[in-house]
């Protein structure tokens, strides 16, 4: 890609900490550095310089005169287009201000890129000095990605931006040719279905639910193994535990009350070879989400590309993901039943499991690799460099 008019620079957060936006924009610094695509890399991710949770307003401090003195070295000569990873916090916003502040008196173009589906609940929780802040600061967006049509609506309080907005979905992985749909024409007491909740353990991801529907299930006499995978967080859109370590503690005394020992099993963070393994292994992946600040989860994406049938929310951008009853299986609320009703169904109907099987892998060969998403934002970059 020749981008001689204009050297890109790419701000947002990598990997540690891992979550959907971190792994995200690491798909498209290494796709593009693996394209040979020249770029420059501003990473805004907390580094706790002051130390890990001691003087947490002064890590932000020290943390956003770094990335300030970083962008500005970029931006110094010649012109330039940055792409940033925008945030729907209060914090958040304070830092993209300065980055786009920066980027502006340089004369850079700014293409921001929300991965999340929450901006219009933050714009209506702020003051009204706050707000019209923030409808000013949109406007200094030459173009705002967001995952989904769905998603749009969200910044209706400005109508200005609506022609700067652009969907592109999420993607990652690449194609398996190998890859085929799955069965569960043997299943039984030797063959018990799979299941797997692979995303951090906030409540209003949904994992309680699930949990509530393995209950069901094992009364039902469903022979089932289910794991969780990811690490327990205690959000602001939950206040039902007081930190991490307390959502932990009440998660296995659940397992324990329920009788699911033995057959739920908590496995923490996973990445890599072991995350593969397990999504290989799995017939179901389960994520009832209603997540504040949910928009496409790169887990379904995941899930999908390894034939899983996914059993999720119609919530978001997910609707737009998966066709219920083509690709997936959606439920209106994170509601236990439902769960337990739609994997019941598939057990019945083996035939019609192996035909969602299918059809997820198709889905994602043809809208959701990660080369198909970072073949659009290098185009959005390429076309806005010239201009």
């Amino acid at each position: 890609m020749n981008t001689a008019s204009r050297k890109i620079i790419l701000v947002g957060t990598l990997p540690p900490p891992v979550n959907g936006q971190s792994m995200a924009f690491k798909i498209i610094v290494d796709w593009l550095q693996e394209t040979n695509t020249q770029v420059k890399i501003v990473n805004i991710a907390n580094r706790n310089i002051l130390g890990e949770n001691r003087f947490n307003y002064l890590n932000r401090i020290v943390d956003y005169a770094l990335v300030a003195f970083q962008l500005i070295v970029y931006c110094l000569y010649g012109k330039s287009i940055v792409y940033i990873q925008t945030s729907q916090s209060k914090m958040g916003f304070l830092r993209d201000k300065l980055i786009v502040s920066i980027s502006k008196f340089f004369g850079a173009k700014v293409i921001g890129h929300l991965h999340g589906g929450n901006y219009n609940q933050f714009y209506e929780e702020q003051s009204t000095v706050y707000k019209k802040a923030i409808k000013k600061f949109l406007l200094d967006f030459d173009k705002t990605i967001v995952l989904s049509a769905n998603l749009k609506p969200m910044f209706d309080f400005q109508p200005l931006m609506r022609h700067r907005i652009i969907t592109v979905p999420n993607g990652v992985g690449e194609i398996n040719p190998k890859m085929m749909s799955k069965s569960i024409a043997q299943y039984g007491k030797d063959n018990p279905l799979k299941l797997l909740y692979l995303s951090n353990l906030i409540e209003s991801k949904g994992y309680l639910v699930f949990l509530d529907a393995l209950k069901t299930l094992k009364e039902a006499g469903v022979f089932f193994e289910a794991n969780f995978c990811g690490l327990f967080r205690a959000e602001n859109d939950q206040s039902s535990y007081e930190s991490p370590e307390h959502a932990e503690a009440d998660f296995y005394n659940r397992i324990n009350s329920y009788q699911l020992n033995g057959c739920v099993h908590y496995l923490g963070l996973v990445r890599g070879q072991a995350k593969d393994e397990l999504l290989a292994n799995a017939h179901f992946f389960v994520l009832p989400t209603a997540y504040t600040n949910e928009g496409q989860p790169l887990s379904i994406i995941e899930a999908m590309s390894f034939g899983c049938v996914v059993i999720s929310t119609n919530y978001r951008a997910i609707p737009e993901m998966i066709q219920s009853g083509t690709d997936g299986l959606l439920i209106n609320y994170p509601n236990a039943n439902d769960i337990v009703k739609h994997i019941q169904q598939c057990v019945d109907a083996p035939a019609q499991y192996e035909y969602l099987s299918k059809n997820a892998i198709k889905s994602f060969n043809e809208k959701f690799t990660g080369s198909v998403h970072c073949k659009k934002i290098a185009a959005i970059l390429k076309v806005n460099a010239y201009i």
